[in-house]
């Protein structure tokens, strides 16, 4: 692997890694009406309003007469144990 190959791929998985690492704040993004808790599931009002780090949580997805329901993995990788990629 070419040394900018392996450097690329070292940027694109930390910023993959530092998507886990931000809470999601649902409660912040109803509150500004981005989306709204349907059971078990989030309504999304205003798709392109969510940050990246959020979209890149969703697990699942439907769509109904309304629009687009979706549901987030949860899960956090604490900033302390993420790996950090070593260059060399």
């Amino acid at each position: 692997m070419k040394i900018e190959d392996r450097d690329s791929l070292t940027e694109r998985v930390q910023a993959e890694l530092e998507k886990w690492t931000k809470p999601l704040e649902l409660t912040s993004l109803e509150k500004q009406g981005i989306i709204s808790k349907v059971g078990a599931w989030y309504r999304v009002q205003k798709f392109d309003s969510l940050p990246e780090h959020v979209r890149a949580r969703i697990s699942e997805f439907t769509t109904d007469q309304k629009g687009l329901k979706v549901k987030f993995d949860k899960r956090k990788l604490s900033a302390k144990r993420t790996p950090r990629l070593q260059k060399d």
